[in-house]
């Protein structure tokens, strides 16, 4: 399963905020958008999403992207009403509930509750969580849908580290085992770098890198994206780490 993007491009206010995004993704693992605030990274997100105008043409599996086989989950998660944490998660296959909620979609989103920890806060409503509990509690909604392509704009900055790489564990392996794709916006580049088998780096509303991690993020790329300077080893684990060591110089 592959999604195509040819020249996507969002107007706002006149002016061109993400131009001629062109690439290629395959299903069956995650992909990190990355990039520098104000980058394009939400724009490309939601307007891939449907939510915002765009020039260009996006396919999925060689059809134009059918949006009930999408999930997206935006920056802000409030919930105001006063729904249980289990209807909520219900509300996560409304495209096929009838009047009556069936014992296996109950049994679906208890067992994804228990995935990320929540079980004992299936009755609560969502106004009486803390940010990162609701944060981990739409992130199960989305799973819940069980959808193709998953979309999600800073999943876990409401998290601490321990519940972040659980969270991406989770989106990783929903990736492989489902055959989805998933794309995720996130401002930790090792994390990124750690659960992501792909990247796409975003400055100044143009994709300036695509591929690998250890391809796209280089001292040059991070030079010009963030302007700082980095340099990258390799963890005793093996892992590449990212380390910024200053600014980079003016009109470098």
């Amino acid at each position: 399963m592959s999604l195509e993007i040819r020249n996507m491009t969002v107007m706002r206010g006149g002016r061109k905020t993400l131009a001629d995004v062109s690439l290629s993704l395959s299903g069956g693992g995650v992909t990190a958008v990355v990039g520098p605030n104000g980058a394009g990274k939400s724009t490309f997100l939601s307007a891939l999403a449907g939510l915002l105008p765009h020039d260009g043409a996006i396919t999925w599996k060689g059809a134009a992207l059918d949006r009930r086989a999408l999930a997206y989950m935006p920056q802000n998660t409030d919930m105001r009403s006063a729904l249980t944490v289990l209807e909520v998660m219900l509300l996560g296959r409304l495209e096929r509930l009838g009047v009556r909620v069936g014992e296996e979609d109950i049994a679906d989103a208890m067992a994804l509750l228990a995935r990320f920890g929540l079980s004992d806060l299936a009755s609560r409503t969502m106004p009486t969580l803390s940010g990162g509990q609701r944060q981990l509690v739409m992130l199960s909604q989305r799973l819940m849908r069980r959808p193709e392509v998953l979309i999600m704009d800073e999943p876990t900055s409401a998290l601490d580290i321990r519940h972040q790489m659980e969270a991406l564990g989770h989106i990783e392996t929903y990736a492989r085992e489902s055959g989805a794709l998933v794309l995720v916006a996130l401002h930790d580049i090792n994390l990124a770098a750690r659960f992501c088998g792909q990247m796409l780096l975003f400055a100044r509303g143009r994709l300036i890198g695509a591929g690998a991690h250890e391809d796209v993020l280089t001292a040059t790329t991070i030079r010009g994206a963030y302007g700082v300077e980095a340099e990258f080893v390799a963890s005793p684990a093996g892992h590449r780490v990212f380390i910024p060591t200053g600014l980079a110089p003016a009109g470098f």
